[in-house]
């Protein structure tokens, strides 16, 4: 009963926004109905099931924007997209791309083993991107992005148990046209983009596009004059579309993406006059500094360096059987990165760590898709994915670590979904997955004498699904209720520590069950639509990883299997459109993330009996999960005026985002808890009526908010003590800064 009582508001409150709802649609005047020009919402498609459908017919709670809404919200880049989804959240707490959790409705994973793969899938173009830090690039001639949540295991595969987020670029034009784009920021960013497209011949259009992006640095390193947070990135895209005949498509991508960055190294927010490191005191570790959230200076003798290449090639193919149609995916996508830090917090000890990180990934996909009918629909499919690993490591001068881990998870799965009408207002979908994992791994440990040797492979079959029950209360009135599982698989903690005991005992895979209801609603002849979901999710096995400092000075990274863990709350989507000029865009979420049992945790650094550390072990069962604030809105408001005498259409948008308190570990360490805050963007332009040029001046954080994207508890690391020690990680977005973007059509 406990599990339950959590929902009792939110069910309480799904059930008034339905009842307002049809007392709302009963209630409108007969004038109303029959107003001469109503304007309605642009349909929306979305691919949420594998096929191109309604987002208002589909059963799923999904998010989608166009490449042109989220420009106007001023997402630029894959961080950004929490402006747009309140349900998402994404943790930047380092230099390290791989290591940055993107999480849904309060669940991620942050995962310092090569070998383990996110809970939320991240797929571009129909192809999954088994590392979360190669798709940390900037989004480039983005047509749609979907953002699913909850388990997409039984359509999207493995790594989807918490859901997905699904990029799709645009396609070659019918005819040549181009653009080029400039934009430039008060704190130092210069980017340039292009793209062309056009038809080579009737049956072959081809789209190319690139970017080159620069960020000056924000945090100053007072040892090396260094600005930390400066970005070099670039990237092309080349797209290929041939139709040969009326019943064949093939579509062919090739994809570089590069970036050199000096980032990132938290700075001192407080440090207590007693604390040393390493020898060092608190007065010359601030020296040159003010501690307290205006610092933005640190002291390093090294800089944190991270490089990243990402290659891919796609090839789609689409054949037309009559009415069916058979698609083949054929992907490869190549990840090499690069990451050192030091983990010293000031310049008078150097403890450095870091290494390569390579990633090769084969993925093949293949599935029948019947027509669309309202009587009876499937689709199945076979999936295969081969994704090849390889990590070095190196941290010293002290606590010396020194290692190379190769791994493989090699992935086979059959896939099917139908769906069957009822009766006239009520349908059942039902799907299944079968899973075959194989996992396995080779681990150098140099670092002791004689070097040691481990190596080990394991695999898992496993079969789950989902079942839908779909009702149309009316034309637009839809009501859904599912039940659906999710799998990731399980992997290796691949960590200093790695030893036979850990190649005996890898970790276990996560699971989940989630049931949810659902309302797709249009109010006011098409001009409002309010999507409300209500979910409950209970995970066993979670992966979960927390920093611990061992009895030798060594700073280890433990991932472990949380014995359960439960999220339920609500998700309200809205879209309106207010007057003839006016639009609105956003929608709320309540989540609360628990961990229901986590009897043998790891106590945080400093960790007192009197806090609940027995024998180096605490109790974490009932408390919430880090990074997943209980509350989350984002809105975008939306105007636009076409301005005739001039023949110039004006427009812009004001987007707010707030979030209540939340913590960032998972051990639940006081001192990482920040408090509620929100962020405001403006977006205000004009382009002419033909769209040649479009001029948009914007600003980021208006109100000039504090935020930061991680916390770090320094008081008891390496060498530390007699005071607190806190730093915070900043993140570009935490000053006011503001830009102008300059596009020309060609």
């Amino acid at each position: 009963m406990k599990n339950y009582t959590r929902l009792l508001p939110s069910v309480c409150l799904t059930s008034v926004l339905l009842g307002a709802s049809l007392q709302v649609q009963a209630q409108e005047t007969e004038a109303e109905k029959n107003r001469a020009e109503q304007r309605e919402l642009e349909v929306i498609m979305v691919t949420a099931q594998k096929r191109s459908e309604s987002l208002q017919n589909v059963p799923v709670a999904v998010s989608a924007f166009s490449g042109e809404s989220l420009e106007r919200m001023g997402v630029k880049d894959f961080s950004d997209l929490t402006k747009a989804s309140p349900s998402l959240t994404i943790a930047e707490t380092g230099g390290n791309k791989n290591e940055n959790p993107v999480s849904l409705r309060g669940i991620g994973t942050y995962a310092f083993s090569v070998g383990i793969e996110s809970s939320v899938a991240l797929i571009v173009d129909d192809v999954p991107v088994a590392r979360s830090g190669a798709f940390f690039n900037a989004l480039n001639d983005v047509a749609s992005i979907e953002i699913l949540r909850g388990p997409q295991s039984t359509l999207f595969g493995k790594n989807s148990s918490a859901g997905l987020i699904s990029v799709r670029t645009n396609d070659p034009s019918d005819y040549f046209e181009g653009n080029v784009e400039a934009i430039i920021t008060s704190d130092g960013e210069r980017v340039v983009k292009g793209m062309f497209t056009g038809p080579l011949s009737d049956q072959l259009g081809f789209r190319i596009t690139a970017y080159d992006n620069k960020v000056d640095g924000w945090i100053k390193n007072l040892t090396t004059g260094t600005d930390f947070g400066e970005n070099n990135s670039q990237g092309a895209r080349a797209k290929l579309v041939w139709d040969p005949t009326d019943n064949l498509s093939m579509t062919m991508i090739a994809e570089t993406n590069e970036s050199e960055d000096i980032c990132c190294q938290s700075v001192f927010v407080e440090l207590d006059e007693g604390y040393t490191s390493f020898g060092a005191t608190a007065d010359l570790i601030a020296q040159g500094m003010t501690i307290n959230t205006d610092n933005r200076s640190v002291r390093s003798t090294v800089d944190p360096v991270s490089s990243s290449e990402d290659t891919a090639l796609s090839l789609k193919v689409e054949y037309e059987l009559g009415d069916y149609t058979l698609t083949s995916v054929t992907a490869k996508r190549d990840w090499d990165y690069n990451y050192t830090t030091n983990l010293s917090p000031h310049d008078q000890f150097t403890l450095v760590q870091g290494g390569p990180y390579t990633s090769e990934q084969f993925t093949q996909e293949l599935r029948l898709t019947s027509p669309s009918s309202d009587e009876f629909e499937y689709i199945v499919g076979a999936y295969y994915t081969d994704i090849q690993s390889d990590r070095s490591f190196e941290r010293g001068p002290i606590a010396f670590s020194k290692w190379d881990a190769r791994t493989f998870s090699k992935s086979t799965a059959l896939f099917g979904q139908i769906e069957k009408s009822l009766s006239e207002q009520l349908s059942m979908i039902v799907g299944l997955r079968y899973n075959h994992e194989e996992f396995g791994v080779e681990f150098d440990k140099f670092h002791t004498d004689p070097v040691e040797n481990y190596a080990g492979d394991t695999s898992d079959d496993t079969v789950f699904g989902r079942t839908v029950l779909n009702y149309n209360y009316s034309d637009d009135t839809m009501i859904y209720a599912s039940y659906s599982q999710g799998y990731k698989a399980g992997g290796y903690d691949i960590t200093s520590s790695f030893n036979q005991n850990t190649v005996e005992n890898p970790v276990d895979a996560e699971t989940v069950d989630s049931y949810e209801i659902g309302t797709k609603q249009t109010y006011l002849r098409g001009s409002v639509q309010v999507n409300t979901s209500l979910f409950y999710s209970k995970f066993e096995d979670f992966q979960a990883q927390a920093s611990v400092i061992l009895p030798n000075d060594t700073v280890e990274f433990i991932l472990n299997n949380v014995g359960s863990l439960e999220t339920s709350g609500i998700d309200v989507d809205v879209r309106a459109l207010l007057g003839d000029n006016w639009s609105l865009n956003g929608g709320f979420s309540y989540t609360d993330a628990v961990i229901d049992s986590f009897v043998g945790a790891d106590c945080y650094g400093g960790q007192t009996e009197a806090q609940g550390c027995l024998d180096a072990k605490q109790d974490l069962s009932g408390e919430e999960l880090s990074n997943s604030p209980d509350f989350k809105a984002s809105f975008a408001l939306e105007y636009v005026q076409l301005i005739e005498d001039l023949d110039v259409e004006v427009f812009g948008s004001l987007a707010y985002q707030w979030q209540s308190s939340t913590h960032f570990d998972l051990l639940n360490n006081p001192a990482t808890q920040i408090g509620a805050y929100g962020l405001a963007n403006l977006n205000i332009g004009v382009r002419d009526y033909d769209d040649l040029y479009r001029v948009t001046f914007y600003v980021n954080n208006i109100t000039d908010q504090y935020y930061p994207s991680g916390i770090s508890d320094l008081t008891n690391f390496i060498a530390s003590g007699g005071g607190n020690a806190i730093t915070h990680f900043i993140p570009r977005g935490a000053e006011r800064y503001y830009g102008v973007r300059l596009r020309y059509n060609f």
